[in-house]
């Protein structure tokens, strides 16, 4: 959680956080909150402020008071590691995969059709799982050089 802010709301304690997954307005099981009205309130006080931060944003700039963080090495870093990790995963997913030692005993026909399909598959899994990993891996490389947290 980066932050949580307590209130009350007609009444009623509520607590307004930004958690891991987005912002989240909290209160007591059955409590009645008129949510929609929180929601519009809140809006319009977001909407206050912006203009009231615009004019003192507008100052500091004015004044040279401003400092821009150079955070480069950061994501460039983040990049790298999951740079790594897709990189990784793709050539993994290109190899074909370790075929599994044959049963020593027979095997009924049920099984041997199963163990045949299982054969027959078995590449298709490995490349899709190492696959699917390697893009994820690189949707989150991404996002560290687009959207910084």
């Amino acid at each position: 959680m980066r932050w949580t802010v307590f209130t009350m709301f007609n009444g009623v304690e509520v607590s307004l956080e930004l958690r891991k997954f987005g912002f989240t307005i909290c209160h007591a099981a059955g409590a009645k909150v008129d949510i929609k009205r929180l929601c519009g309130q809140l809006c319009h006080a977001v909407a206050l402020t912006e203009q009231w931060l615009a004019a003192l944003a507008q100052e500091q700039i004015q004044a040279n008071n401003v400092t821009i963080a150079n955070r480069n090495t950061e994501f460039d870093r983040r990049y790298r590691f999951f740079r790594a990790l897709a990189d990784s995963a793709y050539k993994r997913a290109a190899k074909t995969p370790r075929k599994k030692p044959k049963a020593k005993t027979a095997l009924s026909e049920m099984d041997a059709i199963a163990a045949t399909f299982d054969d027959l598959t078995a590449s298709w899994r490995h490349n899709s799982r190492l696959s699917t990993e390697g893009f994820f891996y690189s949707v989150a490389m991404a996002r560290c050089v687009l959207q910084p947290a």
